[in-house]
């Protein structure tokens, strides 16, 4: 009985052994790119928001011009479910974010606020109250179910700074608006997803805020389909001879006032048609990858939408 006791414990020694050799040369040869993901039955979570995109400018919600053609084939898939009608918890990007990370409202969770208003934009400054440390996030109930959790951040507000980026092991966050458009995020994803995961680990519970609708806004390039061409558009609250503080306090009129918005609306849908292009790439990247190859829950909603002049 003692031998044949000695004999199992030896096999189970040298099965383990080997188990873990396989482990590490399949994690070595996956980074390398040279295997596929194993087929672990992974059930993938990807959470895409599009910062500061309005329902009414997208083509998916009935919007004149063609913004969301790859929002608009998602919805159309079976099984998947969309409204136009959903309300930011939120007027920015910390509030939302937070009450999306924790499922609390934006007065319990605490981290808001913004001193400023419309009658007097010279107080714009942004003054934050992070997210209070005891309220258990999205990231961290992920994590602790098995997910590897990842945050690509184009919104440097959605950063360790203001709390948001808590319970996520791997992240990645612009340092400033335009340092990660997309295709930046894209190869980050890649990267992080090759390298960084663990090919043999849980699944992927992935968060990306994509912010091409933010200001400051790029210019729309010659030649585009559906928008003229357009310089680049940044509102300065300071400069009291500036488009946008003549536009706010009424002394722009008529034919001016019609040119500005017709601006802002070309370089903010040029933003969305091109945030349209990184949910795209996105949900792409990680089924190439392997990590939403055999089945990924995704939901894409925004944090809050843009001002062009309704009020």
């Amino acid at each position: 009985m003692r031998r044949a006791l000695l004999v199992l414990v030896l096999v189970a020694c040298v099965a383990a052994a080997a188990g873990v050799a396989y482990a590490r040369h399949h994690r070595a040869e996956y980074r390398a790119g040279q295997v596929p993901l194993l087929p672990l039955g992974r059930d993938g979570v990807v959470l895409v928001v599009t910062d500061n995109v309005r329902a009414d400018h997208t083509s998916l919600c009935g919007y004149r011009r063609p913004t969301t053609p790859a929002l608009s084939a998602l919805a159309a898939r079976p099984g998947a479910v969309h409204t136009c009608r959903a309300y930011a918890p939120g007027s920015w990007t910390l509030p939302t974010h937070a009450s999306f990370f924790t499922g609390v409202g934006v007065l319990d969770h605490g981290a808001h606020e913004y001193r400023g208003s419309v009658k007097d934009p010279r107080g714009s400054g942004i003054v934050t109250h992070k997210l209070d440390s005891r309220l258990p996030t999205l990231a961290d109930q992920m994590a602790g179910r098995g997910y590897q959790t990842v945050l690509l951040a184009g919104n440097p507000v959605v950063g360790v700074g203001t709390g948001l980026a808590r319970g996520f092991e791997h992240r990645v966050v612009a340092r400033a608006f335009g340092d990660k458009d997309w295709p930046e995020l894209v190869d980050d994803l890649r990267r992080v997803l090759r390298e960084d995961l663990d090919p043999l680990g849980g699944p992927l519970f992935l968060v990306a805020n994509l912010a091409e609708a933010h200001r400051p806004w790029k210019g729309v390039p010659e030649g585009h389909d559906f928008l003229p061409r357009r310089g680049k558009l940044q509102f300065d609250n300071e400069d009291y001879d500036g488009a946008w503080r003549r536009f706010l306090e009424g002394r722009m009129e008529g034919e001016s006032a019609a040119r500005f918005l017709a601006q802002v609306n070309d370089v903010y849908d040029y933003g969305i048609e091109r945030a349209d292009a990184g949910l795209a790439a996105i949900l792409s990247s990680a089924r190439e990858v392997g990590w939403c190859r055999d089945e990924c829950r995704v939901v894409v909603t925004s944090d809050h939408g843009e001002f062009i002049g309704e009020h």
